[in-house]
């Protein structure tokens, strides 16, 4: 829904999944400039987009609070992909610890992954870190080099979340084939995924 002008607040109708109708309307301050409007349902947020300062302003349907910004400035290395607006998004979402720490091959056990923002999640990934060579070498126009890299010996399943999105728990089955080595763990949404760079708190290690 487009504005007919910039205005500094909105006010309108809408269901949220958290709330029920009979808490709206309710007027949203963003930022002045407000000129287009947009719902992710998935999330549940309304996307402001602010033609003052050049960004999508991110507000929650269920507290009618700002909850991020992004930035929508064109800048110079926009001539591909190199994670630089996921690497520093605000609502990145984060893996900080996994439990168990290591694991080893034809075995089943629950994974528990501490983080941020983990809500939405549709699938963990456990990948080879010797596949990522740098931020992306097909600048974005190739297959992924998270899915390249994913070790398909490993079966994610039965993915749950809690309401806080700080923890997120999984069936992980390995094969008779996964090979002994460190894996990076890698939280996917359908707009992206958490880094896949291997630090202490997001490594997995299959041990002998």
């Amino acid at each position: 829904m487009l504005t007919r002008r910039a205005v500094p607040s909105l006010s309108f109708p809408c269901r949220s999944r958290a709330q029920p109708l009979a808490a709206w309307p309710r007027t949203l301050r963003s930022a002045p400039g407000a000129r287009a409007l947009a719902v992710d349902t998935r999330d549940d947020l309304l996307l402001v987009l602010v033609q003052g300062k050049g960004e999508i302003v991110l507000v929650s349907l269920s507290s009618g609070q700002v909850v991020g910004r992004v930035s929508g400035v064109s800048t110079s290395d926009d001539y591909g992909e190199d994670h630089g607006d996921h690497d520093r998004a605000v609502n990145i979402r984060t893996v900080t610890s996994v439990l168990p720490l290591n694991g080893r091959a034809a075995t089943t056990f629950t994974l528990t992954l501490t983080g941020t923002n983990l809500f939405g999640a549709i699938e963990v990934r456990l990948a080879r870190p010797s596949a990522f060579r740098g931020k992306s070498e097909d600048h974005g126009r190739g297959r992924g080099l998270v899915k390249i890299a994913r070790d398909i010996t490993f079966r994610v399943s039965n993915i749950e979340v809690n309401t806080a999105a700080t923890q997120l728990t999984a069936t992980v089955t390995t094969s008779a084939q996964t090979v002994v080595g460190a894996r990076v763990v890698i939280v996917s949404r359908p707009n992206g995924e958490s880094s896949f760079i291997l630090v202490a708190g997001n490594t997995f290690t299959v041990i002998p």
